[in-house]
């Protein structure tokens, strides 16, 4: 099983501070913590949210997976509302954002590099507010490490729900920290709770361990002790 890079519970900002797994981030402005997936979750919004570090945390454009369970909480048909999930676009538009939008009133992730994107958009999915969704985006910009060449696939609880095969350039010019629960230029307002966030720096295509909030792995083997005939 892939392990995680980077895992956050957001049961409350000591665990932003001090992640289950990996390099540590910051708590900006003061996010609140509310009932989720997994006790709390990150209630987020233009000025308050969590960031880690990208380079530390092995993020990056190439080859990667995010995971995590969310709870939207407004949805109001007015501009500022869209609500940013997960967002490391840097200078010159290296790096992967996913935020649900208002105009296409479905979740959009847009893979960038070199000033270049491709876009996944989900189409016409049924949820209500308050529902807890699992999301993941797994990618590969050469295609290798995904079914059927893929590059980037969005799994909408544990399916996958929309992918393409199209690619993107290497690029390293991504921000120092991915943010969760805004974007980098802050103009997106959260309205929702993000749970359980897991990074890799693999293809993660699996998400049947969804439900729980550990690490997976492989299990203990038992030994079985020869028993011998007199």
């Amino acid at each position: 099983m892939a392990t995680p890079q980077l895992w956050c519970k957001f049961e409350s900002g000591s665990d932003i501070t001090s992640p289950s797994l990996g390099a540590a981030g910051v708590e900006t402005g003061s996010p609140t913590y509310a009932t989720c997936k997994f006790g709390n979750g990150i209630t987020v919004d233009r000025s308050n949210f969590a960031q880690f570090p990208t380079g530390t945390n092995n993020i990056n454009v190439t080859k990667g997976t995010i995971e995590f369970w969310v709870k939207m909480t407004v949805y109001v048909e007015t501009t500022n509302v869209d609500s940013c999930m997960f967002d490391f676009v840097g200078g010159e538009a290296a790096g992967i954002s996913m935020m649900f939008d208002r105009a296409v009133d479905d979740f959009v992730v847009a893979f960038c590099a070199e000033s270049a994107s491709v876009t996944l958009t989900t189409t016409g999915l049924d949820w209500s507010l308050n529902d807890l969704i699992h999301i993941a985006v797994t990618w590969d910009r050469t295609g290798t490490d995904l079914p059927d060449s893929k590059t980037g696939i969005i799994y909408w609880n544990g399916t996958e729900e929309v992918s393409t095969s199209t690619g993107w350039n290497a690029d390293t010019n991504i921000l120092s920290d991915i943010y969760i629960g805004t974007n980098y230029d802050q103009s997106y307002d959260g309205s929702c709770i993000i749970d359980n966030l897991k990074t890799y720096n693999v293809c993660k295509t699996d998400f049947s361990d969804r439900d729980t909030e550990g690490v997976s792995s492989p299990g203990k083997i038992k030994i079985i002790q020869p028993y011998f005939f007199k």
